[in-house]
């Protein structure tokens, strides 16, 4: 599963960074917050009752995760991820026109951007 890996610090695949994006940006209207849950604790030993741990969908972690590493990504590269995976309805020919480039180049700067996001990802320090 993509989460293990970003979290343990592994190589991220170009085709698992796709998959973040085509459920975060392109299903970003479906909040999906079903499925395995983790609860956060937070005690410290000089309280004198344990508080309520709540828990926290464990797609919602991602989310965090995916949009602290987008937003490391370069402008231009969210530009890129938002024109392809944010909008279904726009076909590469019409954001080609838009951007005034080639078809190639729409598929080659989507290609790279997702690259550029699979690395970032994998250079993040999750835990701090």
């Amino acid at each position: 599963m993509v989460q293990e890996a970003v979290v343990l610090g592994e190589q991220v695949t170009y085709a698992e960074a796709e998959r973040l994006c085509i459920k975060h940006i392109t299903n970003r209207a479906r909040p999906d917050l079903h499925g395995r849950t983790v609860q956060l604790i937070r005690w410290q030993p000089e309280q004198r009752f344990k508080p309520a741990t709540p828990s926290v969908s464990r797609r919602l972690f991602e989310r965090i995760e995916f949009d602290r590493a987008f937003r490391m990504l370069d402008k231009h590269h969210q530009k890129v991820l938002l024109g392809w995976y944010g909008r279904v309805d726009i076909k590469p020919e019409e954001l080609a026109k838009s951007w005034g480039v080639d078809r190639a180049t729409v598929y080659r700067r989507k290609h790279r951007a997702v690259q550029m996001f699979a690395e970032v990802l994998t250079k993040c320090d999750w835990q701090g």
